[in-house]
Parts: structure tokens; sequence; C-alpha cells
């Protein structure tokens, strides 16, 4: 999901197929599923950390938790998480 969440993001930028339907699939996966599944993730890795230890490398669960922070902070500071295709200032 978070290559889903930077391909639509570089598809703001860069507006690749519009109007198709993988480029809807990607925008929609990538800024609406994407932060959602990726908040999941990381409640869980941090219930399964707390309760057990690390049970995968440490890098996947820092990984995944950084993209979580990027996600909030777009969406709650800059509004780039918006459905459009481009980025209207």
């Amino acid at each position: 999901m978070n290559l889903a969440f930077l391909t639509a993001m570089l598809m703001r930028f860069y507006p690749v197929g519009q109007g198709t339907v993988w480029a809807s699939m990607i925008i929609s996966a990538g800024l609406v599923l994407s932060p959602i599944l990726n908040l999941l993730t990381s409640l869980r890795a941090g219930w399964v950390i707390w309760k057990k230890g690390w049970p995968v490398d440490k890098w996947v669960v820092m990984v995944n938790f950084s993209m979580l922070l990027v996600q909030i902070i777009l969406l709650s500071f800059t509004g780039w998480l918006s459905l459009g295709n481009a980025y209207d200032s």
C-alpha cells in the first residue's frame, strides 16, 4: 500500500493516464486505503512489539511507521491528500 501511496503522490505532479481505470485505482488505493491500512498495521505492530518484542526486522516497522507519519502530516497540515489528480495551489 505504501507503494500505491507514493505512486499516487507522483501522479499528482506527473499526471499519467488521466481518466483511465488503472490511474483511478492507484489514486484510490494510495490516497484512501493506504492511510487507513497503514494506521491499522502500525497499531497492530505496536501492540505485538509491546507484548512480545520485535517479531520482524526493525526496518520494516520503522519504514511503515515513517510512511504513516508522512501520510498524517500531508493529510492534516497540507491538504495534499485530496482525491484530485493534480496539485492546485
